[in-house]
């Protein structure tokens, strides 16, 4: 087990240091040199390396007991009954109801225990680890928890350390499958849990004048080839040219007027704000120029932070939102649709839900076949681009 390595090192090269002290004693005694604190400080370090080295160590148990269930999930497409149970035994004996596991092979907390005992040294060390629970933390993350009891001393008894915690551990769900869809799609559809990376779902500024409607890249490039499928962002109206797709402009000027005769532009708005190559779109109802970042993260199949339903959830089947409010959501995408459902919330755990949840909000500018509550559109920053269908 890889986290072990650490204790273990820590232990073998105390070693040495405190025999160096025990014969150093023999022939210092009395004139000052105070072995029992050196050894109370190396019996300090050893501890807190062993105790550092027990989050690792059940951190990494922890990861594959998650792997374990999800795998189980996919394997015979039944839902766990109690993933909470199944992931304490997982973690401190390497089975699953009773069957062992590859997965956790040599990577269970009682593995590193007793890896940690087992080392031969002058110094008594006894670790104990109970109490393993798991609950949602924020939908991208778990809270583990275990009871570390350790006590390190030396031969004598005379220099002790004790520890008796609760250890608090943060356990990533990301780059795990998501067990929902094979549970509700009958193994037809894989997802990886992948983090949404950008800061925003939607960005739009309002500008003093605009007009037309239009999407291109962003470019600040006044002279660039390609004119036809760009956005040119400038700040004076000086630099602005015909034969871009549109036109994001610092300055407050109605680029309608003759002397432009843009059809398609946004005035007034802080142009710094929209990044080079992004793309833009200038929607005439809103009167904002727009960046929708959501686009394209939906295609690439994103999961983001919401209320919906949180890995343990899933592991269980459940499509009904995360009792805390910190859930995990994405949307289906064409071709994940196993049942042809047009008029389904395209959010992920209610398409997927035995209940019919119609969508009646369709989105400017987001993909033709993306539908979703008005509250959902809302939460998302694309309210102001929505409008009912229904």
């Amino acid at each position: 087990m890889r986290g072990v390595v650490y204790s273990l090192m820590a232990v073998m090269l105390a070693i040495p240091a405190l025999l160096f002290m025990a014969m150093y004693a023999e022939h210092s005694w009395g004139q000052g040199f105070s072995v029992d604190a050196v050894i109370a400080d190396q019996i300090h370090q050893i501890q807190g390396s062993i105790e550092r080295d027990f989050e690792r160590a059940a951190l990494i148990s922890g990861r594959r007991a998650l792997m374990a269930m999800s795998e189980r999930v996919i394997t015979t497409g039944e839902p766990l009954s109690d993933p909470s149970s199944f992931f304490r035994e997982l973690v401190m004996n390497g089975t699953l109801e009773g069957n062992q596991s590859i997965v956790m092979a040599g990577n269970t907390i009682t593995d590193w225990i007793q890896a940690v005992t087992a080392v031969e040294s002058r110094f008594h060390v006894s670790v104990e680890a109970d109490g393993v629970s798991v609950s949602n933390k924020d939908g991208f993350n778990l809270l583990m928890r275990s009871r570390l009891e350790l006590h390190v001393s030396d031969p004598d008894n005379t220099s002790r350390h004790d520890v008796n915690v609760i250890k608090n551990m943060t356990l990533s769900v990301e780059n795990l499958e998501d067990p929902l869809f094979p549970l509700k799609t009958n193994g037809a559809v894989k997802r990886i849990i992948q983090r949404y990376s950008s800061q925003y779902h939607a960005m739009s500024k309002q500008g003093t004048f605009h007009s037309g409607n239009c999407s291109g890249t962003i470019t600040t490039d006044k002279d660039s080839a390609s004119k036809s499928g760009k956005i040119l962002a400038v700040e004076s109206s000086s630099d602005v040219v015909p034969g871009f797709a549109g036109v994001l402009l610092g300055e407050s000027v109605n680029l309608s007027l003759p002397q432009y005769s843009i059809g398609c532009f946004v005035s007034g708005v802080p142009v710094a704000s929209f990044t080079e190559n992004a793309t833009a779109f200038i929607d005439e109802p809103s009167g904002k120029a727009w960046v929708l970042p959501l686009k394209e993260s939906i295609e690439d199949k994103a999961y983001y932070e919401g209320s919906g339903p949180n890995f343990l959830q899933r592991l269980q089947g459940i499509t009904s939102p995360s009792p805390d409010g910190m859930g995990i959501e994405t949307f289906i995408t064409p071709g994940e649709e196993t049942i042809n459902r047009p008029q389904q919330d395209r959010l992920a755990y209610l398409y997927l839900s035995n209940q019919t949840h119609a969508a009646c909000t369709r989105v400017r500018w987001m993909q033709d076949w993306f539908r979703t509550g008005n509250s959902t559109a809302i939460r998302y920053g694309i309210g102001g681009l929505s409008y009912e269908v229904c």
